[in-house]
């Protein structure tokens, strides 16, 4: 198997008291069902129980309270495809704090544990001294395993978020990030085309900092307004009346680097019309006083 091939979700280890709660068909099931649920946390099928039983293996006997318990606690959640977990995405995403992974670091060093280590003249950049404690030459840390490490001394203007790289200002190789903000225009051109995307998908997007920040990135590439708002009615008419491909009609599945690659060109070609009229719109003809 090629590791570096493979999708993986987390599991986390702490047993909190809800887990502790669950009954044992519950805890047998959860893992299972995570493994079955696609990069936005959800998982379809019409079949209920029985979907989840032949999607995961277990018996029907074990999924039905198990799945009951779930639902009851909230972890999952009914969703119009099927099931979703509500806390699957940040759960996916979530970096390990600075403290946590010098901790670690320090714990590996101390045990001998170390497979690999990283001196810092190896990335011979500034901010590895602020991540990792001023290390000299001669010292050598290694790095936390819960952050994905990059061969560049750094990484500009890109965050790794559900598979895509999102402009969000530059990022240290310990998954440190400075801020980068959107200007005033950039949020309001997200604004609206977020507020047409909700009038094709339904779900009322808040304007949050994640798919501001995406959608500024492209525009500062030089996809305007228009085009991707030609992107939103395309896929629209595509997906929007399947229900099983309605839950990729998202900001992260349109608008990310890799995905707009693909549907691009289409919008430019299909919608020329109306991207001219969202960014060239007409101007008032001015009266000349005779």
């Amino acid at each position: 198997m090629l590791w570096e091939d493979e999708r993986y979700v987390r599991l986390y280890t702490r047993d909190t008291a809800e887990w502790a709660c669950w009954c044992w068909q519950a805890k047998a099931l959860f893992p299972l069902l995570l493994r079955k649920l696609d990069r936005s946390g959800v998982l379809a099928t019409r079949l209920g129980a029985r979907g989840i039983a032949a999607l995961t293996g277990l018996p029907l006997e074990v999924v039905e309270p198990g799945i009951k318990d779930l639902l009851g606690d909230g972890c999952i959640t009914e969703h119009q495809l099927g099931y979703c977990a509500p806390n699957f995405l940040a759960a996916q995403e979530a970096l390990s704090s600075g403290a946590k992974r010098q901790r670690e670091s320090r714990e590996r060093r101390r045990l001998g544990l170390s497979q690999t280590s990283v001196s810092k003249s190896t990335y011979g950049h500034e901010e590895c001294d602020k991540v990792t404690g001023n290390v000299t030459p001669s010292q050598v840390v290694t790095p936390s395993l819960a952050v994905p490490i990059r061969s560049e001394p750094c990484l500009t203007e890109t965050e790794i978020v559900g598979g895509d790289l999102l402009a969000q200002g530059p990022i240290s190789i310990m998954g440190k990030r400075k801020p980068g903000h959107a200007t005033q225009d950039e949020r309001e051109k997200a604004s609206r085309i977020l507020s047409k995307l909700s009038e094709r998908n339904g779900i009322k997007y808040q304007g949050g900092a994640v798919h501001v920040q995406l959608i500024a990135s492209q525009l500062r590439s030089g996809v305007t307004e228009g085009e991707m708002r030609a992107i939103v009615a395309m896929q629209a008419e595509k997906w929007g009346r399947d229900p099983m491909m309605l839950g990729y009609l998202r900001p992260e599945t349109l608008f990310g680097p890799r995905a707009i690659a693909k549907y691009l060109d289409e919008a430019r070609t299909r919608y020329a019309e109306q991207i001219q009229a969202v960014d060239q719109p007409a101007q008032p003809m001015l009266q000349v006083a005779r």
